[in-house]
């Protein structure tokens, strides 16, 4: 069967729901200083274009022989930026809401080529259909959709799936990196309240204009650094102090900066008067960052076990221990940052720019200074599924 094209959708980091990518009355565009979304304020929402083809796919599961429709992302842009944990951004689609494809009948799960003939043993075959038999964490019917099976029940399916079948240290470290990642970009969103509306219409005219040229994530970390200076200098008015911690708590969650987004989340979801839907909106932001801090905890888990076995493939090595560093950073552990770090440098095939990175992110793995959990910040003193 021919791969058949389906609407792609996308999101603005201050919509609620998933808009289309011809919205009429859309008026931003790549480059301006607008802040009526955060990426759009940086540079990053294009104009009305195509941003990327989903393609059904015909597939057959190596279980139970049901056949069924994946879902592929065959394009897609590179204009969000890479974090510095390597989550290469798009724009709209992410390459993350489409790699783990699940079986509408047995639930089986995985990467496509996970499909393919041959993949699957007797001993995995009775643990997926008998016992102890596969179960979503939410319920699947085989006539739904691939995209209307949650994203964290397929990586939850397919995590248990590599448990299973014996898969390698690496392989599930991978897969649930990629799985904190989705969860990362799920819990990216607010609604544009009409508070937090005025409060980037303030903002606004503070925000450097983007160039082109630079990482976009860098980029927009940077932003929200010169706008952190302006509000520790208190050039925003009281009442709105707590729809700016959310704007900067919003672009430091949307790259997993996560202690430091909770850091200015938190006091704002305690606010009483805090009204609906931003309250819910940012409670599911903070609870987002835990899971994916439970998540990151297992990728290291199984990074830290495949290096230990010499499980790395040779193309990786360098990077797994990047990411190790990186890993423990956004985890708070400092300590075993600083290790990896340190032996990832003691690489000679390190990527050029893995080590400029290792470079800055050394810094930052002292205290924020200024940040603190009440009010403005202050001036600095002396389980696998």
């Amino acid at each position: 069967m021919n791969p058949t094209p389906v609407v792609l959708r996308r999101q603005s980091l201050l919509v609620g729901n998933p808009v289309s990518a011809t919205m009429p009355g859309m008026t931003l565009r790549a480059g301006t200083r607008s802040i009526l979304a955060i990426a759009a304020a940086l540079g990053t929402w294009p104009s009305p274009v195509s941003a990327g083809t989903i393609v059904t796919v015909s597939v057959v599961c190596p279980v139970c022989d049901h056949a069924f429709e994946s879902l592929v992302l065959r394009s897609s842009d590179r204009r969000g930026g890479i974090d510095r944990d390597l989550f290469a951004r798009a724009i709209t689609a992410q390459d993350v809401h489409y790699l783990i494809t699940s079986c509408t009948r047995c639930f089986y799960s995985g990467y496509l080529d996970d499909f393919q003939p041959g993949r699957i043993d007797a001993s995995l075959r009775e643990k997926i259909l008998q016992s102890p038999r596969l179960k979503p964490i939410t319920p699947i019917s085989a006539r739904m959709k691939q995209d209307e099976i949650p994203v964290a029940t397929r990586y939850a399916l397919a995590a248990t799936v590599y448990e299973w079948r014996g898969s390698s240290h690496e392989a599930r470290a991978w897969l649930h990196l990629r799985w904190a990642w989705a969860v990362r970009e799920d819990g990216s969103y607010l609604p544009p309240t009409p508070d937090m509306i005025q409060a980037m219409r303030e903002i606004e005219p503070r925000l450097p204009p983007a160039r082109a040229g630079r990482n976009q994530a860098d980029r927009e970390l940077q932003a929200a650094a010169l706008l952190a200076a302006d509000w520790m200098e208190g050039f925003f008015d009281p009442p709105r102090e707590p729809y700016v911690r959310l704007v900067l708590a919003l672009v430091l969650r949307r790259h997993g900066e996560n202690a430091a987004a909770r850091m200015l989340a938190d006091p704002v979801a305690a606010l009483p008067d805090l009204a609906e839907p931003l309250r819910s909106a940012v409670r599911n932001m903070i609870a987002s960052i835990d899971e994916e801090s439970r998540l990151l905890v297992i990728a290291r888990r199984h990074f830290e076990q495949a290096v230990a076995r010499d499980q790395v493939g040779r193309t990786n090595r360098s990077a797994a221990r990047y990411l190790l560093g990186e890993i423990s950073r956004r985890l708070d552990d400092r300590e075993a940052a600083q290790h990896w770090y340190e032996l990832a440098m003691e690489q000679p095939d390190l990527d050029s720019e893995l080590r400029e990175w290792i470079q800055q992110q050394r810094d930052l793995l002292e205290p924020v200074p200024g940040l603190s959990t009440e009010g403005r910040p202050q001036p600095p003193s002396t389980d696998e599924r």
